[in-house]
């Protein structure tokens, strides 16, 4: 994915590629590992990952709308989805372009022998409308505030 962002916009390409290719993988271990912490069963183990699958999907999408708007690089999978849109000239379909290479990567996970479970249907399906979303209401408050002045 790094070479097609290379070859296609390199304007993509940034101290966040980096951090992202680099930290990603820690980041998800350390919450893999912080949840072996957590005791209870049934029910309320239930409502518990719901919550926890929601705050995330929110989590990562306001993050990514933040770091979008940065300029500093974005990761090769999220680039793939914005170099689409930029191609195509209109800004605005950018949450189906994400939901349609969502859906391509889950179904190749699928037919290589991988199970997605809910939360990863449900992110392939919402990430793209949440990431539009918060990616031109942080842009909105950020001129507003005049932290942002591109």
């Amino acid at each position: 994915m790094v070479l097609i962002v290379f070859i296609f916009d390199r304007s993509k390409i940034g101290l966040g590629t980096i951090a992202a290719i680099m930290l990603t993988g820690y980041v998800s271990d350390l919450g893999v590992f912080l949840c072996n912490f957590i005791v209870i069963e049934g029910i309320a183990l239930f409502i518990l990952r719901i919550g926890m699958m929601v705050f995330g999907i929110l989590f990562v999408s306001i993050g990514s709308g933040m770091y979008f708007n940065t300029h500093v690089g974005v990761s090769p999978y999220d680039a793939i989805g914005l170099i689409i849109t930029n191609k195509i000239g209109n800004q605005n379909i950018y949450r189906w372009v994400r939901i349609v290479t969502d859906i391509i990567c889950v179904s190749l996970g699928f037919s290589m022998g991988n199970i997605p479970g809910a939360g990863t249907i449900i992110m392939a399906f919402f990430t793209g409308p949440l990431f539009a979303f918060f990616r031109n209401r942080i842009l909105v408050w950020g001129k507003n505030l005049k932290i942002i002045t591109w």
